[in-house]
């Protein structure tokens, strides 16, 4: 028996054909990039910098608390301060880094508030907020098109963008008349929900070009701010998490389009993902370990599914409340994931901005030390999801070994904050850690021998094509005299 086909089924074809749209219609002005002058430029940063960069991108994602503070107000819900804080920032930090088109948000709010007020009302007055998101960038959307954030060159040349623009712009308006018309939603909570988002979209916007700025990228600020609203919006509309690759590829091709070079481009939108994006996600999912204890977690398995289909309207919500379960131990092992990629990631690269220089020997030592400490990491993540005893040695190795790969290379602030925050997340967590091993299956063993074939493979890889393009991946200076 054939399904009838379903326009539903579409909307989750719409992302892949914008990405795809944008690719052809960037790859000719972006075949020239070279990534690894794009990394050069990143030992520009100082210290301070790279400090007030995290800082910054911290201040920004703490803006969007106040969706939280409204929701509860609306819900004549008190929180302490300190636990609003922390449950807006799982919320937040997750739903920007995951998305899915708001379901990560809608979901985690609805078990940490859940508690505190009826299910129905949370879900209801979750439903007419999650549209406000978008509110702020409907605001800007009118900017660009008065002018006040020009990015004519950008949508002179992309021609798409403009019903992408008009459609957005038309939100705000839309959602005010059927909010008024259909919820019991006051001005107040409203028009707070829209400054909130106002707010969100301007601190990320001045988070990206502030890197921009300190990276040596100069253009006029309303023409930068244009264009980076402009690649928000697209990234947006097509729903992948982040906007990854729809709002690189925009806000590469729009920064290029104002004479400011791609390689500068390209390093500051990789520190804007790493402050704005990847730093507040690993906070999330160090205070996600600790929120989601056993007591929450038997709480939420007896109620697997909370609300019905009807209330929620897709079955995505099952999948994740179910994962919602798991969360506290799936955060653990998420944690020691990320921090295996990133420290793969830095071996490819010289230390960006090390605090001393050292002798070439003693970098490649240290390379090979950060290596390998992100390599056992890897091996950790299946025993950080199922709590052992165990993993905590192959932890403490692991940061023994990434201490030494890290001052060997001149103590890079990205590589220690990467490996001491996960060296403290597993010191605050090993009391959870119960069970004293557990078993290595064949497929187990067999999956971990692939997992570490393709962590070393891609990683020889990379490294073997960088050094045959550009030398600074293999030479780096020494210090002078």
């Amino acid at each position: 028996m054939h399904k009838r086909f379903s326009w539903k089924q579409l909307k989750w074809l719409l992302p892949f054909l914008l990405i795809g749209l944008i690719l052809y219609q960037s790859g000719q002005e972006l075949q020239n990039l070279s990534l690894a002058a794009a990394f050069q430029t990143l030992e520009a940063l100082t210290g301070f910098e790279q400090i007030a960069l995290i800082g910054l991108g911290l201040v920004a994602v703490l803006t969007m608390t106040g969706y939280d503070y409204f929701l509860l107000r609306s819900l004549d819900v008190q929180l302490p301060l300190a636990k609003l804080l922390r449950a807006a920032w799982i919320t937040n930090a997750m739903n920007g880094m995951i998305g899915f088109g708001g379901v990560i948000g809608i979901a985690l709010r609805t078990s940490l508030y859940r508690p505190y007020t009826d299910t129905k009302r949370l879900l209801r007055a979750i439903g007419w907020m999650t549209p406000t998101l978008i509110s702020g960038l409907s605001l800007l959307a009118v900017g660009v098109l008065l002018g006040l954030f020009p990015a004519g060159a950008l949508t002179a040349t992309k021609q798409w963008i403009w019903p992408v623009l008009l459609a957005t712009l038309a939100v705000l308006p839309l959602y005010i008349y059927v909010t008024r018309k259909r919820s019991n939603l006051d001005w107040p909570t409203l028009v707070g929900y829209i400054a909130t988002s106002l707010a969100e979209w301007i601190t990320a916007g001045l988070v990206a070009l502030y890197a921009l700025h300190l990276l040596g990228g100069e253009a006029p600020l309303p023409a930068m701010m244009g264009v980076f609203i402009v690649a928000t919006i697209v990234g947006v509309v097509s729903l992948v998490p982040g906007g990854v690759g729809s709002f690189d590829l925009l806000y590469l091709v729009g920064m290029t389009q104002l004479g400011i070079d791609q390689e500068i481009v390209l390093s500051s939108l990789i520190v804007y993902r790493f402050v704005y994006f990847i730093v507040p996600f690993m906070i999330s999912l160090f205070l996600a370990a600790l929120v989601f204890g056993d007591q929450v977690v038997k709480q939420i398995e007896y109620k697997p599914i909370i609300g019905s289909s009807y209330e929620i309207g897709t079955v995505v919500w099952r999948i994740v409340s179910r994962t919602l379960v798991k969360t506290g131990r799936l955060a653990g092992s998420l944690i020691a994931l990320m921090t295996s990629l990133v420290l793969w990631f830095q071996t490819l690269l010289p230390s960006v901005s090390p605090l001393y220089s050292t002798a070439l020997w003693v970098q490649w030592v240290g390379t090979l030390a950060l290596f390998t400490a992100g390599l056992l990491t890897l091996l950790t993540t299946f025993g950080m999801y199922i709590r052992t005893k165990r993993v905590l040695w192959l932890v403490g190795v692991a940061c023994v070994v990434a201490g030494i790969g890290v001052i060997a290379r001149g103590f890079n602030l990205f590589e220690a904050f990467v490996g001491g925050g996960f060296a403290l997340f597993v010191w605050l967590t090993r009391t959870q850690h119960q069970r004293y091993r557990s078993i290595v299956t064949v497929s187990r063993f067999v999956r971990n021998v692939f997992y570490v074939g393709l962590y070393v493979g891609t990683h020889a890889f990379l490294l073997q094509s960088f050094s045959q393009t550009d030398t600074i991946f293999l030479i780096r200076k020494l210090p002078p005299g």
